[in-house]
């Protein structure tokens, strides 16, 4: 082949591997094991970290070491991602980056877990496929579908106990103490846990129906854990577009618990209905229903373009927006 259409070819067309997560070290921090997953080839993905790593570093001699590989697939339908890896490490006592070294975290990643052996990531494999063939309905990982790469409807026992750092206290208390502004913005570096402390603004103001927005969607596996894993969230229903779409009614919805977060993206809101109208009609009872609060995620990544934004641009009761 010519090189030249070799590049071309090269740069416009990915090729789709199976799920796999895949755990690397690095020469630069010997003492931590990175763990991520990759829908591509192990090794390109190895590969794409040490040139960012080079970059970030200003070092050419920085070595990457591949570690593991393993499919994330249960079977056919359902795979998982690298976040059920680091649940399961820190539930067994690993620290990763966030929360041992905020510089090294800036240079790197928060899924670089310190003191981590081949040995507990294949545990954790383990113990997520156990959970995924299991009978219990209330899984404590998340699985999602291979067909539409979607969450597989599975839901956390909120029986974990999650509690506020004194820095995450202290924003909740700024909030409590201005909730007579229309507009709060939440500004804090990368992993300092903004939705956990947005949904305690949300808890300890007395917030029932929530209504939570982003351009982004896959961030909405997060928001799930976030709000069903914790024992204080427990009175909190996780709702997203999907049981709109099943035909539930947020009265309905509100039967089951009462309170009640609804998770729905940028593009959720601003998409057509069939007949061509601007609002799809499973949502139409979203823009008539009266929410306690509003929590605008990932704001960067669309709401201030002229589409996406306009559903919260035009929403004159908004009553609190976190920016991630």
């Amino acid at each position: 082949m010519n090189p030249d259409l070799y590049r071309i070819v090269e740069d416009n067309i990915t090729i789709r591997f199976e799920p796999n997560i895949y755990a690397f070290s690095t020469n630069t921090i010997p003492s931590y094991l990175k763990i991520g997953d990759t829908f591509r080839g192990v090794d390109t993905r190895i590969s794409e970290w040490k040139k960012l790593l080079q970059k970030r570093l200003a070092c050419e001699s920085v070595e990457l070491f591949k570690r593991y590989s393993h499919s994330a697939k249960v079977n056919d339908e359902i795979y998982f991602r690298d976040y059920s890896i680091h649940q399961y490490l820190k539930s067994i006592g690993k620290h990763s980056l966030s929360e041992i070294d905020e510089e090294l975290l800036r240079l790197y990643s928060d899924e670089f877990y310190k003191d981590t052996t081949v040995e507990e990531v294949q545990a954790a494999v383990d113990a997520i496929v156990c959970d995924a063939q299991s009978d219990n309905p209330h899984k404590t990982y998340s699985f999602y579908k291979v067909a539409d790469r979607e969450t597989a409807d599975f839901h956390y026992n909120n029986d974990k106990e999650w509690h506020l750092r004194p820095n995450q206290e202290k924003v909740v208390q700024n909030f409590l103490s201005k909730q007579d502004k229309t507009e709060l913005l939440m500004y804090a570096v990368m992993r300092f846990g903004k939705s956990f402390t947005a949904m305690q603004c949300a808890l300890q103001s007395d917030s029932k129906k929530i209504l939570i927005v982003s351009a982004k969607a896959d961030v909405k596996s997060e928001w799930k854990k976030t709000v069903e894993m914790p024992v204080c969230f427990k009175d909190y229903s996780f709702v997203c577009d999907q049981d709109f779409k099943q035909g539930h009614t947020i009265s309905e919805m509100l039967e089951n618990k009462p309170r009640i977060a609804i998770f729905l993206t940028l593009q959720n809101l601003t998409g057509k209905c069939s007949d061509g109208t601007n609002i799809k009609t499973r949502l139409e009872q979203v823009f008539e229903e009266q929410f306690d609060l509003v929590i605008v995620d990932e704001t960067h990544y669309g709401v201030w373009s002229n589409t996406y934004g306009r559903p919260i641009q035009d929403d004159e009761d908004k009553e609190f927006l976190t920016y991630e």
